[in-house]
């Protein structure tokens, strides 16, 4: 397809992510892997998206023949196979990016050993990356939960309780074990176990191969929070809510028909997939950093500027046929990618920029209101202050009772998220991570609001009233 024909009617936005091209250039391809779609998620076709400036858009018509084909698969028995294959396929990519690292380790590399470790790591991650299209699920999941929910519920209380039973992930997603292990050595607070908790869970700090991972330092700052006492009576304080919740759910649902308990299944199935899909990939790029930062250095270019190529051009600049300067410098003024379903096509510079602005969407200007609302992640209500938080280094700005505001949270914000009050989230539906950590905190939490981190500033005051969506600066 012609990027050129692509008109603004065309495109649908679907977030903003802090993503840099040589992870989209990885994830995107694998999600349109013909082989794999048809295979794993039983589709003939995917989705195709423009990338530009952090900002994702996708082809509309294509996503409305997904959700089409979405609605004849809602069944538990669709994604209790998505969840064997996730795990099949990410336990494989984990073990190669594992392979590569110790690999990497060695004291010297050579070009040609370089592109045959990264390389064999492309090939493992565009066969697991098929189920990054599980967040497309979003919309379909979202209409099965709100009609579930008023089909049984009386009134708004009800409908907000059942809401947020059903919308709790059925297993543990790895931050949440990660939290349990963190109380465990808030009462031991050994030495030996600290290690051993930055060595299984430092991964997390990552995101699209940005970050730093968590370093003893960092985990024994969180522990300052904590007595033996308070650790081991949150602890309980988490498990006892957790069995409370499952016996919640039995009861609620103990008289739903058949169909919707398997309904209900298959909207806990997703909302623990679309945590643990990502989970998979964050975890192996934490392996092949020092494989991607010896390329860099090879390459005679910082860590950062070799993000802006996508995995492909990286591979053929090992093989000096790709004129990666001249590219990176055309990039730093600016390039737009349309992922076609065999090729990505770029435009750099002012091609780009020309692009973008023929395409009004593609701009994404929201301050054009100054009301800030949203959908209810968990009830409550909360005052504080704002802090803005876009990497995992604004995490120590936050300060205990703040206001955390994100485009949307992910499980590098954790350190941020223990110490504030509420959460507020420009993105997410009720499946997100955002709503999916609030339920887990107890702690207010408003997502989709479009527009709460172009509004807001660092310092502002506000009120958060979850039960009702809505954000008022004092």
């Amino acid at each position: 397809m012609k990027i050129e024909s692509i008109k603004n009617k065309d495109l649908v936005y679907f977030g903003e992510r802090i993503e840099p091209y040589f992870a989209s250039s990885i994830i995107v391809r694998g999600m349109l892997d013909k082989v794999n779609l048809t295979k794993i998620l039983g589709w003939q076709n995917g989705v195709r998206w423009i990338y530009t400036n952090n900002y994702f858009f996708i082809k509309k018509s294509d996503l409305d023949k997904i959700n089409t084909t979405l609605l004849k698969k809602n069944n538990e028995t669709y994604t209790k196979k998505l969840i064997k294959k996730c795990f099949e396929y990410g336990n494989q990519l984990i073990q190669t990016s594992k392979d590569i690292k110790k690999q990497s380790d060695k004291k010297y590399l050579d070009k040609k050993q370089m592109h045959k470790l990264l390389k064999k790591y492309l090939s493992e991650a565009n066969n697991y990356m098929i189920f990054q299209n599980i967040a497309l699920f979003e919309d379909m999941i979202s209409d099965l939960t709100n009609k579930l929910v008023k089909k049984y519920s009386k009134n708004k209380k009800e409908y907000n309780t059942l809401l947020e039973l059903i919308t709790t992930s059925n297993r543990l997603t790895a931050i949440e074990k990660e939290k349990n292990e963190f109380l465990c050595l808030g009462v031991k607070k050994d030495s030996v176990s600290i290690n051993k908790h930055v060595k299984k869970y430092s991964w997390l700090a990552l995101r699209f191969f940005i970050g730093k991972p968590w370093t003893k330092e960092l985990v024994l700052q969180r522990l300052k929070n904590y007595t033996p006492v308070k650790a081991r009576l949150e602890l309980e304080k988490i498990v006892s809510s957790r069995q409370t919740r499952e016996l919640q759910i039995n009861k609620v649902t103990k008289n739903f028909s058949k169909k919707d308990k398997e309904i209900v299944e298959l909207i806990r199935n997703i909302v623990f997939l679309r945590t643990q899909r990502t989970d998979f990939f964050q975890e192996s790029s934490y392996y092949v950093l020092p494989l991607i930062k010896k390329i860099a250095t090879e390459l005679k270019i910082t860590y950062n500027d070799l993000l802006y190529l996508s995995a492909s051009e990286v591979l053929l600049s090992l093989k000096n046929k790709f004129n990666y300067l001249t590219c990176i410098k055309k990039r730093k003024k600016g390039f737009l990618v349309f992922f076609d379903y065999n090729q990505n096509i770029v435009l750099e510079s002012t091609d780009a920029l020309k692009y973008i602005k023929q395409r009004p969407i593609l701009k994404q200007n929201l301050k054009t209101t100054k009301k800030i609302s949203g959908q209810t992640g968990f009830l409550g209500k909360a005052t504080g202050k704002v802090k803005i938080i876009k990497s995992a280094k604004d995490n120590m700005k936050v300060k205990k009772g703040d206001i955390v505001v994100a485009i949307m949270t992910t499980p590098n914000f954790i350190p941020a998220l223990e110490k504030a009050a509420a959460f507020i989230t420009d993105e997410g539906g009720i499946t997100c991570h955002a709503a999916i950590i609030a339920r887990e905190m107890k702690k207010p939490c408003i997502i989709g609001t479009k527009n709460a981190t172009k509004l807001l500033k660092d310092g502002d005051i506000i009120k958060v009233d979850a039960d009702k969506g809505i954000i008022k600066i004092k």
